[in-house]
This record gives C-alpha cells, sequence and structure tokens, in this order.
C-alpha cells in the first residue's frame, strides 16, 4: 500500500478509537486525515516523516507514531493505540528504541502518557526519568 493509502485507512480506522487528538480537534475522518498527512511541528522539532509508522494486526490498524528528531533524542510526537493495554505501549517503545538506535539518537522524549510509559520502562528494566521542559510541562526522557 503506498503511504497515503495507509494514512487514509490510518484515518477511518483510527477516529474509532475515541483517542483525544481526534476527538477534541476534528469534526471528520477527513479533517483527521489532514491533519495526519500534515507534518507536526514542536517548537524546532520538525516531525520527520520518514518515521511515520503504522502498527498493523490482523489486518487492522493497531496504532501509530509521529516522529521528529532533536540533536541526540527522538522526539515522539504524536501517538495513539487502539486500546491502552500494555502490549501496545511495549510495541511503541521497542519501535522507538530501535528507530532511536538507526538514527543514532542516545535518548527518547515522549509528552503524553507520561507515568504508563514510565512504569513500563521500569518494567522492562530502562532507565526513564521525568523532566520539565521549558515550556513546564512534563516529559519522560528514555535512555
Amino acid at each position: 500500500a503506498s503511504r497515503e493509502e495507509d494514512l487514509r485507512r490510518l484515518a477511518y480506522e483510527s477516529a474509532d478509537w475515541r483517542v483525544p487528538q481526534f476527538t477534541s480537534s476534528y469534526a471528520s475522518e477527513r479533517d483527521w486525515y489532514e491533519h495526519l498527512r500534515t507534518p507536526l511541528s514542536r517548537g524546532a522539532v520538525m516531525e520527520n516523516r520518514e518515521l511515520l509508522s503504522v502498527r498493523h494486526f490482523s489486518d487492522s490498524c493497531w496504532g501509530y507514531v509521529r516522529a521528529g528528531v532533536d540533536g541526540d533524542t527522538l522526539v515522539l510526537m504524536d501517538y495513539a493505540a487502539k486500546e491502552t493495554q500494555a502490549d501496545t505501549l511495549v510495541y511503541l517503545l521497542r519501535w522507538a528504541a530501535q528507530a532511536s538506535m538507526r538514527l543514532g539518537c542516545t535518548r527518547i522524549e515522549a509528552g503524553r502518557d507520561i507515568r504508563r510509559m514510565s512504569e513500563m520502562c521500569r518494567q522492562l528494566g530502562w532507565k526513564a526519568e521525568l523532566v520539565q521542559d521549558n515550556q513546564a510541562a512534563p516529559l519522560l526522557g528514555i535512555r
């Protein structure tokens, strides 16, 4: 499937997940699709579209992650899953670890679900810390 087909399918399926990214900001799947196909920016960090990853399982979308790189840090800019089970969080963290190694990053940063992610990192034996960013929002840093 092409990248555009994958994004259309993700928009259609993930609208039913009722994730806050969709429910709080978008009225239609078309608007959600436009959001998903537009690169994100957070401060000086721009989403790297090559890092967009959609997890498929049993012929349906189960999760996605959008990320960018800031120096030696892989920044998880947007991510969601069909279900909020531990398995989906492990898949996200393992994808992030593999991507960061491939890109030469030594740190992973996330700004949502940080307490759950911190606990999962602890269970995986990974070093993680909660830090404040320059905008006073808590972040999770994983090394």
